[in-house]
């Protein structure tokens, strides 16, 4: 799964709470898999090199838009700044294999209101089809609710159906919005849907 967000760097970014020990996650995989989610931080950055160096151009242009050959160095740059902020940004690291890889990257932002943030998701290909973005989005979700946001939005290429399905299983009321081959959709976090009972 591939989420974008527009011009991040006019954003203003998420921090994490001192001390919560809850910053990490392990997850296991459909295909039994296990990766940790955890803070991105500043000794990441060979293995932030590593992951965007092996994404294919289709990858990078699904979250980004984009398959500029300046691309990569541009978002290293910037996500390199904004941890020196102290930004809100989670790595997906791979716990079975040797180089403890980073495989997926996902970032929230805060836009226009104080209640509302944009975020996005991007994972390498590999680790596609494995549920891994959307236990990524669900940390997001997770941690976006803890900072009293309401409604989160995200960006995708039209033709990406795994979005669609990943809005469904989200359990919120939800909202799309179409300009040519760009959808954008927004989660009202506030408003979950109700169960078949009712509840």
């Amino acid at each position: 799964m591939v989420l974008a967000n527009k011009n991040p760097s006019s954003h203003q970014e998420l921090r994490y709470r001192e001390g919560n020990k809850e910053n990490k996650k392990l997850i296991e995989l459909d295909d039994g898999n296990k990766v940790i989610i955890r803070p991105l931080n500043g000794a990441d950055m060979r293995k932030l090199v590593r992951f965007y160096t092996n994404l294919s151009k289709e990858t990078l242009y699904y979250r980004y838009f984009s398959s500029a050959s300046n691309l990569i160095s541009q978002e290293l740059k910037r996500v390199k700044q904004a941890l020196q902020r102290g930004a809100l940004i989670l790595a997906a690291e791979s716990l079975d294999e040797d180089q403890r890889p980073i495989v997926g990257i996902s970032e929230i932002l805060q836009c226009g209101t104080l209640d509302s943030a944009e975020c996005a998701v991007i994972v390498t290909e590999t680790w596609q089809g494995k549920h891994l973005g959307w236990q990524m989005l669900e940390r997001l979700i997770y941690l976006a609710k803890e900072k009293g946001i309401n409604r989160i939005m995200g960006y995708y290429i039209a033709s990406n159906q795994k979005v669609n399905s990943m809005l469904q299983k989200a359990g919120y009321k939800y909202k799309t919005d179409r300009h040519l081959n760009v959808t954008c959709f927004t989660l009202f976090l506030n408003l979950p849907l109700k169960t078949e009972d009712g509840a």
